[in-house]
């Protein structure tokens, strides 16, 4: 999971403000938040990847525009919870 957080951080149009992982055994996962540019917009995201005990990798990314982050990025987080495997 470093390399995905890496490959953020060397992106030019990425952000990253906050940093999250709890894995256990190779089975866990992380969430990335921070603003993103898009066509010259900005944007806030937020980036969650859960790893499976079969080692597949399900990522998820949400974003909203900057103006209006507060009212949609407590729904695309619960929206990225809801398919968490607890």
């Amino acid at each position: 999971m470093a390399k995905i957080k890496f490959q953020m951080d060397a992106d030019p149009n990425i952000t990253v403000a906050n940093y999250q992982s709890d894995y256990k055994n190779d089975i866990g996962g992380h969430i990335i938040s921070g603003s993103q540019i898009i066509n010259n917009q900005n944007y806030q995201f937020e980036n969650q990847g859960l790893v499976s005990p079969n080692g597949r990798l399900l990522l998820f990314h949400g974003v909203a525009k900057t103006e209006t982050a507060n009212q949609y990025l407590k729904d695309i987080t619960q929206i990225i919870k809801s398919f968490s495997l607890n």
